[in-house]
């Protein structure tokens, strides 16, 4: 099999640069027709059509770089990094972070004109990779570890060996945690802060009094000017569970409206959604798990953690770049 570190390491520089000039030209040309339109909702359209096909782009763009020039081998042979818990991981998926970086950077314009929003450049790439890259990498890269590490304990490795099922239940375990603790790693990636004590927090207590609702506590996603209305609620166990307010929806609605808002929140626990989510989640990875150990026998050396570097970078691309 071809392999040329000089090319590889060529291709990991080239994949970023091209799509943040790309990403530039493209969105500078959709500034130039909203000029002479003054249309918002066709610039609106445009723009949606851009990250649509910047998301194919950087997507096909990282399985070249990941499946010909051997990206996962340049990263574990070439640097050295291999089987270096969480940097390993980290630095296959760099060229996606960094084109990531180089296109919300030539996205800013185009965020503020549709948003409104008031936010600095500095604190718009803040935010989108707090909230969005952070969102997406780090429970990637969190499960990616607990597998691993699962794995590396003397015990389970013999019991692998003896019991081909227990491969099953150390991913089942890891998805499982991953999902408890995910609040928590959530709040604090967001930055998110409890909903000071007054009349619209007591109101929201009193919804979820009458619906025999509960959480840890209501929180508040400062978005720092990026005019962004949103509500989630995240966890599987009350007592690590949260509901969660941007504060411009706070900001534009009225008790009575949040309150609303409050009541669907709690319908996606009622209904046991988070449950499902979960579900969904543990059968993709023992699914991915399975088919990746029936194509074991057919992948050559050189695919070292492809698996691993095209997923994640796929979960990347597809969840973060329109967002």
């Amino acid at each position: 099999v071809f392999y040329s570190p000089w090319l590889t390491a060529a291709g990991a520089a080239a994949l970023p640069l091209a799509l943040g000039t790309l990403a530039r030209f493209l969105l500078r040309r959709a500034d130039r027709r909203l000029d002479a339109h003054a249309d918002l909702s066709r610039y609106a359209t445009e723009i949606h059509r851009t990250n649509l096909g910047l998301r194919a782009l950087l997507l096909s763009a990282y399985a070249v770089l990941v499946y010909l020039l051997h990206w996962p081998l340049f990263v574990s042979h070439s640097l050295g990094l291999g089987g270096v818990l969480i940097v390993d991981r980290v630095a296959m998926l760099l060229p996606v972070l960094i084109g990531l970086g180089r296109y919300w950077a030539a996205a800013y314009p185009a965020d503020v004109r549709l948003r409104g929003s008031t936010w600095t450049l500095g604190k718009f790439l803040e935010f989108r990779a707090r909230t969005s890259a952070g969102t997406v990498l780090a429970p990637i890269l969190l499960l990616s570890a607990a597998i691993e590490g699962l794995m590396r304990v003397p015990a389970i490795e013999r019991s692998m060996v003896a019991w081909p099922f227990v491969e099953w239940l150390v991913y089942a375990a890891s998805v499982f945690l991953l999902y408890v603790f995910a609040p928590l790693l959530l709040r604090a990636v967001w930055q998110a802060e409890p909903l000071p004590a007054g009349p619209l927090r007591a109101e929201l207590e009193a919804v979820q009094r009458r619906a025999g609702f509960t959480c840890r506590d209501l929180l508040i996603w400062k978005t720092g000017g990026g005019r962004i209305a949103n509500a989630l609620v995240i966890g599987l166990m009350a007592r690590l569970r949260y509901v969660i307010f941007t504060d411009t929806l706070l900001e534009r609605m009225s008790p009575a409206e949040v309150g609303a808002v409050r009541g669907h929140e709690i319908g996606h626990a009622r209904h046991h959604h988070l449950a499902y989510y979960f579900g969904f989640s543990l059968c993709l990875v023992l699914a991915l798990t399975w088919a990746q150990s029936m194509l074991a026998p057919y992948l050559t050396p050189t695919r070292l953690g492809a698996t691993f570097a095209e997923l994640a970078g796929g979960a990347l691309t597809l969840s973060v770049l329109g967002a």
